[in-house]
């Protein structure tokens, strides 16, 4: 495979190459078969965000309420951050989450 072109638009790239291409466009020019893939300026220069970022200064609530043993807890050192919730922590409290995480565990091995 061998890039034979590259054309810049406003809006695309578009590149020519003598091999077929996964993907690429098939198009005859004078008698000459290439493959052509066209590549859009705004996605190279953007970004793939896997997961979101709690933006701006937050003020977490003194106390929380455990969704899962409905007590009421410290946040700041009994629960986990999470990027999905207003607050910036997790509904359920650490303890919780560990009790959970070992009965999963036990789960598994019971299984096996």
């Amino acid at each position: 495979m061998k890039l034979i072109k590259t054309i810049n638009t406003n809006n695309e790239i578009i590149q020519f190459y003598n091999n077929q291409l996964d993907g690429g466009s098939k198009v005859t020019m004078n008698g000459k078969t290439y493959w052509i893939i066209r590549i859009n300026k705004n996605f190279i220069n953007s970004t793939i965000k896997r997961r979101k970022e709690v933006n701006g200064v937050y003020k977490t609530p003194t106390y929380k309420c455990c969704r899962n043993c409905n007590q009421t807890k410290l946040s700041e050192y009994n629960f986990y951050t999470s990027t999905h919730n207003k607050d910036g922590l997790q509904n359920v409290c650490k303890q919780c989450v560990k009790q959970k995480a070992k009965q999963y565990r036990e789960e598994l091995k019971s299984v096996a």
